[in-house]
């Protein structure tokens, strides 16, 4: 196995999820190479991290029982109430909150990545794992501005048909993950060595793939 493999295949090394022949041969190839050791010591320590952050975190009261009543009172979502004053929020919750933790994260992570990187001479063998993670990401990158133009059309066809309040949900939270992409994005160009931001920047490409599928089946309002 070489470096470009190796690097293909990382993820599921540290999982654990290779098959066995993969596995050995993976783990000799890191064995010997200093780049990819430290590209999967890297990997497992952000994972590490990951795993130690907490699932949520609560607020000191519930503040939404005073923002519904805010919202019903200015009557400013009439599609998306149900009878008896009993709000029908557009099933956006989900990726609004995930877009929103997404832009924390991201930016957490993408710190510690880029002011932790110590400026070195690369290693024997890194380049190729970088030339082919910079490959990858291309790829990526051509299919989400592809979805993403489509989608966006979609959306706008649909902006008469939507209430002002959902659309601002939609944009606010669009704008929050376009935000983190073009943060990510501008860390990659200042540290195109970087083997962890290419993973981030697909994770985000595909919260505001899932964020805008989600806006396009909001149902019109009443």
């Amino acid at each position: 196995m070489n470096c470009q493999e190796f690097t293909l295949r990382l993820d599921d090394f540290v999982d654990g999820t290779l098959s066995a022949a993969e596995r050995t041969a993976a783990a000799e190839h890191r064995d010997q190479c200093p780049g990819c050791r430290a590209a999967e010591a890297r990997v497992s320590l952000l994972l590490a991290h990951a795993a130690s952050l907490p699932r949520a975190v609560a607020p000191e009261r519930d503040l939404w029982p005073g923002i519904a009543a805010r919202i019903e009172k200015r009557n400013v979502l009439r599609g998306v109430f149900g009878g008896a004053g009993r709000l029908r929020w557009p099933r956006l919750g989900a990726s609004a909150a995930a877009a929103a933790a997404l832009v924390v994260v991201s930016s957490l992570v993408t710190a510690v990545l880029v002011a932790r990187r110590a400026p070195a001479p690369a290693p024997s063998g890194v380049s190729t794992g970088v030339t082919a993670a910079s490959l990858q990401l291309t790829q990526v990158r051509g299919t989400y501005e592809a979805a993403r133009t489509q989608l966006l059309a979609a959306l706008a066809a649909r902006r008469g048909s939507l209430s002002p309040a959902t659309l601002k949900v939609v944009e606010d939270n669009l704008a929050i993950v376009d935000t983190a992409v073009h943060n990510m994005e501008q860390a990659l160009a200042r540290d195109p060595g970087n083997r962890e931001l290419p993973a981030l920047l697909v994770t985000a490409y595909r919260q505001e793939i899932d964020l805008l599928q989600r806006a396009t089946r909001i149902p019109a309002r009443g």
